[in-house]
C-alpha cells in the first residue's frame, strides 16, 4: 500500500462525522429557537437530538440492510435462469453479507434521519433521505475502491454505483417506517 493513500481512507469517515456534527448543531439550535418556553434548556434539546439519533440509527441498522438485500434478491430473480435455480443456503450468506457491508451505512443514515427528524414531516421532505442514503452508502463503499483500484477503473466505479443506489430506496422506506412508529418532532 502506498504511503500517501492512508489519509484517503479517512476522508469518507471525516466527511460523515462533520456532516453529523453540523446537522446535530443545527437541530439543537432549531429546537432552542422554536421552543415555546421563554428560557429553553440546551441540555434537553441536546438529549432529544441524541436520543432521536440513537433510535434512528438502531432502527435503520435493523431494517436497512434487509431492504437492501431484498433489492438484490429481486435483481437476482429477474436475471435468474429458472432451469438452474439459486441455492437457498446462498441467500442466508447473501443476507449476512448485506448486514456486514450495509450495516454501517444504514446506521449512519439512521443517525442523520434522527437528527433531521423535525424536518421530515411529510413524504416530500422524506424523499430527501434518498440522496442522503446514496451519498452515505457511496462514501462507505469508496474505501474498498480506493484500496484496490481496478486497472481500467470501470469495474470499481460500477460496484460503487450499485452499492450507492442500493442505499437510496432503503433510506426512504426506513424513514417512512421509523417515523410512523415514533412521536413527531
Amino acid at each position: 500500500m502506498p504511503a500517501g493513500t492512508m489519509p484517503l481512507y479517512l476522508l469518507p469517515v471525516l466527511a460523515v462525522l462533520v456532516l453529523l456534527l453540523v446537522a446535530g448543531r443545527a437541530r439543537v439550535r432549531w429546537i432552542l429557537r422554536h421552543d415555546p418556553d421563554p428560557h429553553p434548556d440546551w441540555r434537553i434539546a441536546t438529549f432529544d437530538t441524541a436520543r432521536d439519533a440513537f433510535l434512528g440509527g438502531v432502527a435503520f441498522l435493523l431494517v436497512g440492510p434487509l431492504l437492501g438485500y431484498l433489492q438484490v434478491f429481486a435483481l437476482l430473480l429477474m436475471s435468474e435462469d429458472l432451469r438452474n435455480p439459486f441455492h437457498p443456503a446462498a441467500h442466508i450468506g447473501m443476507a449476512i453479507f448485506g448486514y456486514l457491508f450495509g450495516g454501517i451505512p444504514a446506521l449512519l443514515t439512521g443517525v442523520l434521519a434522527g437528527i433531521l427528524k423535525p424536518w421530515l414531516g411529510n413524504w416530500k421532505a422524506q424523499l430527501w433521505m434518498v440522496p442522503i442514503g446514496i451519498i452515505v452508502t457511496g462514501l462507505a463503499w469508496i474505501t474498498p475502491v480506493l484500496h484496490e483500484p481496478d486497472p481500467n477503473g470501470w469495474g470499481s466505479l460500477f460496484a460503487l454505483g450499485i452499492a450507492a443506489v442500493l442505499g437510496g430506496l432503503p433510506a426512504f422506506l426506513c424513514t417512512r417506517l421509523w417515523l410512523r412508529f415514533t412521536r413527531p418532532g
